[in-house]
C-alpha cells in the first residue's frame, strides 16, 4: 500500500512500535492503516506454523487483524486509532473468548440495562463487535461510563447510511421528532466510504436535520422490551466518556449495513486479501491505495472497487467476474472467470484464475480486491420479532418485509442492507418509503 499523495493529512506524524521495530503512522488513523501503509499487513499468527494473516473486512467483525496493543491482547487493529509510542505485537489469531465475552457483560452490567438481554455467546460477541467499532475494548480500563438515561421519542432509526438518512428527512421534514443513532463518527455509510455507484444519491448533510436527532459514534446493542416498552439498548462515545442509554420509541427503523462477506478459495486468508468495501474505505477515508491488485467476486461493488483503485493509481491486473459476463461499462482486464486463487508464502504476489475460453491465467499483484455481497446484521430485527427470510443459493439472509419495509412487527420496519442486496439510490428510496409508511402510523 501506499499514500496517496494529495490525501489530506487527518493528523501529525508519529511512530509505532511493532515486535521492536519502528513503523511511521498518522495520528488518530487505524493502527492496520498505519501498518498496511508500513508494508507490514501480515502482522496476525493464524493456526499453524508461519501462518499469517492480515486485515480484511475493516469493520471489527472478521477478527483477522487482532493485535497484542501494549501488553493487551485481542485488539482490533481496524479500528484502534494510533497514538504515539504504542507497542504492537503480533498473537495468535482467535476469536473472542467465553471470558472475554463475560467481561464485555460486565462492563455494561453496572449501569442495570443488560438486564434480561439474551446471555447466548452470538448475543455477547455481538456487544464485543459493536465495543471495537467504537474503539472501545473491555478487557482494559474503559474511558469514564457516564450515568445511565433514558431517552423517549416517536422514532428511533438505528443505521446512519443512505436508507436511515433518507428516512430521517421525510420524517424531519413532517416534524416527527425521531432520533437516529450511527456507530462511525460520521454519517453516509457507503455513500462516503464504499464503492462509488453510478446515480448515487447525495449525503444528506446533518445540518439539514432536527437539532440534537442524530447521534454518531453510538453503537446500537440491542433492541429490547421491559415494562414501560420496547426500546433500544445504545452505547455512545461522547467527549466526557460512555454512556449506554435506553431510547424508547413508538416506531423502530433499522436500516444497519452489514459486514463484509468472504469468498472462501485457496489463498483467501493470505495478507493482501481484502474486502472490496475495505480497499474503498482505505481509499477514500484514509488515503491509502495499493500499487497493484486484482479483483475477484461478482455485482457491482466488483467494478466499483476497481475502478475507484485505479482511479488513484493502482494498476489493475484483473477483474474476475464468477457469475456472469461484465457489463459494457467494465474496466479493462475484467472477464469471466472461476476458480480464483491468491499464491504468495507469507502475503499476496499473484492472482490465478480459470478464464472462460483462456485456460488458466495468473497475474503479479500484491492484493486481491474481495466484492460479494454483504452478511446483513439481522439480529436486532429478529429481537424485535420481524421474520428472516432465504435469498437464495449463494446469496445472505435478508428480513422478510413489504415495499414499506413492514415486518412481522407491527412497531419495526427495516431498510437498506436488511431487505437485501441493494445499491445506495434503491436503499434511500426504501428508506422514504418506510418513513413515509410510519407517518401513516402514527396519524
Amino acid at each position: 500500500m501506499r499514500r496517496l499523495s494529495d490525501a489530506t493529512v487527518q493528523g501529525r506524524a508519529i511512530t509505532l512500535e511493532l515486535e521492536g521495530e519502528a513503523v511511521p503512522a498518522v495520528e488518530g488513523e487505524p493502527l492496520a492503516c498505519a501498518l498496511a501503509a508500513a508494508g507490514r499487513g501480515a502482522f496476525t499468527c493464524g493456526p499453524g506454523a508461519g501462518a499469517r494473516r492480515g486485515a480484511f473486512c475493516f469493520s471489527a467483525t472478521c477478527a483477522q487483524c487482532l493485535l497484542r496493543v501494549d501488553g493487551v491482547p485481542n485488539v482490533f487493529a481496524c479500528r484502534t486509532p494510533a497514538r504515539l509510542g504504542m507497542r504492537l505485537e503480533w498473537q495468535l489469531q482467535c476469536a473472542p473468548t467465553r471470558e472475554a465475552l463475560l467481561g464485555a457483560f460486565d462492563w455494561l452490567m453496572p449501569q442495570g440495562l443488560l438486564a434480561g438481554a439474551p446471555l447466548t455467546d452470538a448475543a455477547l460477541a455481538s456487544v464485543v463487535t459493536e465495543l471495537a467499532s467504537l474503539g472501545l475494548r473491555p478487557d482494559r480500563e474503559p474511558p469514564p461510563l457516564l450515568p445511565a438515561r433514558e431517552l423517549r421519542t416517536r422514532v428511533a432509526v438505528a443505521g446512519g447510511g443512505a436508507a436511515g438518512l433518507a428516512a430521517a428527512a421525510v420524517l424531519g421534514a413532517h416534524g416527527v421528532p425521531f432520533l437516529l443513532f450511527e456507530r462511525e463518527p460520521h454519517v453516509g455509510g457507503r455513500l462516503r466510504h464504499g464503492p462509488p455507484e453510478p446515480g448515487a444519491p447525495r449525503i444528506i448533510d446533518p445540518g439539514e436535520l432536527p437539532t440534537s436527532a442524530l447521534r454518531r459514534s453510538s453503537a446500537v446493542l440491542a433492541l429490547q422490551q421491559d415494562a414501560a416498552g420496547r426500546y433500544l439498548l445504545v452505547l455512545g462515545l461522547e467527549p466526557m466518556g460512555v454512556r449506554v442509554t435506553k431510547v424508547y420509541a413508538e416506531r423502530f427503523l433499522l436500516a444497519v449495513g452489514g459486514p463484509p462477506a468472504r469468498l472462501d478459495f485457496p489463498g483467501s486468508t493470505l495478507p493482501g486479501v481484502y474486502a472490496a468495501r475495505a480497499l474503498s474505505r482505505l481509499v477514500r477515508l484514509h488515503g491509502l491505495v495499493p500499487e497493484t491488485a486484482a479483483f475477484v467476486g461478482w455485482g457491482p461493488e466488483l467494478y466499483g472497487a476497481a475502478r475507484l483503485c485505479a482511479e488513484h493509481g493502482t494498476e489493475v491486473r484483473a477483474v474476475v467476474d464468477l457469475r456472469g459476463p461484465p457489463p459494457p461499462d467494465a474496466p479493462f482486464r475484467s472477464r469471466i472467470g472461476r476458480e480464483p486463487e491468491a499464491l504468495g508464502a507469507e502475503a499476496v504476489e499473484a492472482f490465478a484464475f480459470t478464464a472462460e475460453g483462456a485456460g488458466r491465467q495468473r497475474f503479479p499483484c500484491g492484493t486481491v480486491g474481495v466484492a460479494v455481497p454483504p452478511l446483513p446484521a439481522l439480529e436486532l430485527a429478529v429481537q424485535g420479532g420481524a421474520r428472516v427470510r432465504s435469498e437464495g443459493e449463494g446469496r445472505p439472509r435478508a428480513i422478510e418485509a413489504d415495499d414499506e419495509g413492514r415486518t412481522a412487527a407491527a412497531d419495526v420496519r427495516v431498510a437498506g442492507d436488511m431487505v437485501g442486496c441493494v445499491s445506495t439510490l434503491e436503499a434511500a428510496h426504501g428508506g422514504e418509503r418506510a418513513a413515509e409508511g410510519i407517518l401513516r402510523d402514527l396519524r
